[in-house]
């Protein structure tokens, strides 16, 4: 479990720029979990996450990941990226090797594996986001867009954390090099791990997500189901962001089924309205 106690995070304390990040936010996530971080621009996501993942400490409070207090004195930075490591947004932009194979061994190298256990990890993280041994060899630079970002998803994945933290995973990608990665992020990751993942796609959280934490002004304004939060039209205006439309196009077709779902997709309210039309 990962869980954050009364985590306060202040820049500038002593200043007239003084700003107040993060308010007495108390979480737990479970193992398992696909959680999407919402939020308007200055709402706290990104010093959230950075929080999660131990690169600030709070001003005040505890992260604890399972039983290791990441906020406690002398905690080795390999002993935190073991558990929970980030991929931020445009990740890609950090490329420094020459090599798709050396760029994806960088993180488990610097754990300390064999160079065997390298070997294994960096094939089973290309495999795991959807890229073959081929692409061992290239040049991550000369890769597509959505292929950059499977890199980027792997070198972090190839040190097997727990804790899977994406910062707007899709961002800047065509419509291909998307569905990719959504695909890799609700088919591909292993239940036993859990992902939390900053975006401003509403669409992304109902397609992906099974939690919804929002965050306004530092403080989190909602904790709870995507369902839940996409029914509570005014809070979703009060925070500044959209409801999808196929939520929105659902919930009107369900005046005439009662008991349509959800969908997440344009193809998903056709198999739906097809199984009505054919049932």
């Amino acid at each position: 479990m990962l869980q954050l106690k009364s985590v306060f995070v202040t820049y500038d304390p002593h200043t007239h720029f003084k700003k107040e990040a993060l308010v007495d936010v108390n979480l737990k996530i479970d193992l398992g979990e696909k959680v999407a971080i919402v939020g308007r621009i200055g709402s706290g996501k990104s010093t959230l996450i950075e929080v999660l993942a131990g690169l600030i400490k709070p001003s005040k409070g505890e992260v604890i990941i399972d039983s290791l207090n990441i906020t406690a004195d002398k905690i080795l930075r390999r002993e935190i990226v073991k558990k929970i490591s980030v991929v931020f947004q445009y990740p890609e932009e950090q490329f420094f090797a020459e090599t798709v194979f050396e760029e994806i061994a960088f993180g488990p190298r610097n754990l300390g594996l064999s160079d065997s256990l390298v070997k294994e990890h960096v094939e089973k993280a290309l495999l795991d986001v959807g890229l073959d041994s081929s692409y061992l060899d290239k040049s991550p630079f000369g890769l597509s867009g959505g292929e950059k970002r499977k890199i980027a998803i792997a070198s972090i994945v190839a040190i097997n954390p727990t804790y899977l933290i994406l910062d707007e995973p899709t961002s800047n990608l065509d419509y291909a090099g998307k569905q990719s990665i959504l695909y890799y992020i609700k088919e591909k990751i292993s239940i036993d791990k859990t992902v939390i993942f900053v975006t401003h796609d509403m669409d992304e959280v109902l397609g992906i997500a099974d939690r919804v934490i929002a965050l306004r002004e530092g403080r989190i304004l909602f904790d709870g189901s995507v369902n839940a939060f996409f029914e509570d039209a005014q809070l979703i205006q009060e925070i500044g962001l959209d409801t999808p439309f196929t939520f929105s196009f659902s919930k009107r077709l369900r005046s005439c089924f009662p008991d349509f779902p959800n969908c997440s997709t344009i193809d998903g309210i056709v198999d739906q309205l097809r199984q009505k039309k054919n049932g």
